[in-house]
């Protein structure tokens, strides 16, 4: 896997992604640990920045939250919640609770203040009450979170969920999912104004008729006039005023 990273990064890609079904398990079935080969692939990347995607809570170690502030580590992390409620994370079969989470997410920002935390949230689990899906909106908001995945819940043949009983009805799972993706929305824009103009580091991800558009470390979107930039390269922006969808730059 180090050497494709190379590879990419030798044909002038500027950021290599780290994806995974169950990221943060890689390595535990040959008794490796997750954070060292990070810190080895990190390395051997540069001058690529390294971005991790989505990685259970529970799978954090120190080691791994110190690397964070490593120089090329991008600022940004997908920390799936799926409900702040302890009730639902319970049913759900998850390994952590909202404590956990939320100490997660302070440790993370001792560490990088700046850290932009992503996430994914079901809305609608069987079972589901106002007070729990109340409690999912109050942790994305005390954790700060910059982005939500909001999905409904649906159910899947073979999960134990559809046996738990007590279904949402349609329009309440759809207007939670309404509420919570508007205050994710909110956050989302709270969050990107705080870099305007500020110096960040994009790398160019699509060229449009006019412009560019690029994504930050910290997982900002952001525009700037066409002046032939090249696909998958790196450079310094800053950030003048905000649109719709992202930050506009000179």
């Amino acid at each position: 896997m180090i050497a494709r990273a190379r590879q990419a990064v030798a044909d002038g890609y500027g950021e290599i992604v780290l994806t995974g079904v169950d990221l943060g398990a890689f390595g535990r079935d040959r008794g490796q640990a997750f954070a060292p080969f990070v810190a080895r692939l990190l390395e051997a990347i540069a001058p690529a920045r390294l971005r991790l995607s989505s990685i259970n809570a529970n799978d954090f170690t120190p080691e791994l939250i110190e690397l964070t502030t490593a120089p090329r580590f991008c600022r940004h992390l997908h920390l799936p919640l799926q409900s702040g409620s302890d009730r639902v994370l319970k049913r759900m079969g998850r390994l952590y609770r909202r404590r956990d989470y939320l100490e997660l997410v302070s440790a993370l920002r001792r560490q990088s203040p700046d850290i932009a935390l992503t996430t994914d949230v079901i809305v609608g689990f069987p079972g589901e009450t106002d007070t729990d899906f109340a409690e999912t909106q109050a942790v994305a908001a005390d954790a700060g979170l910059t982005g939500m995945h909001v999905f409904r819940y649906s159910p899947r043949a073979g999960t134990a969920a559809p046996r738990l009983g007590l279904p949402v009805d349609d329009p309440v799972s759809r207007e939670r999912s309404h509420r919570l993706q508007a205050q994710a929305d909110v956050q989302r824009q709270a969050y990107e104004t705080r870099f305007i103009g500020r110096d960040l580091e994009a790398i160019w991800d699509r060229r449009l008729p006019t412009r560019m558009r690029g994504l930050t470390d910290n997982y900002i979107t952001v525009y700037a006039p066409e002046r032939g930039q090249t696909l998958g390269t790196l450079a310094h922006v800053r950030p003048l005023t905000r649109s719709a969808d992202g930050l506009l730059c000179a």
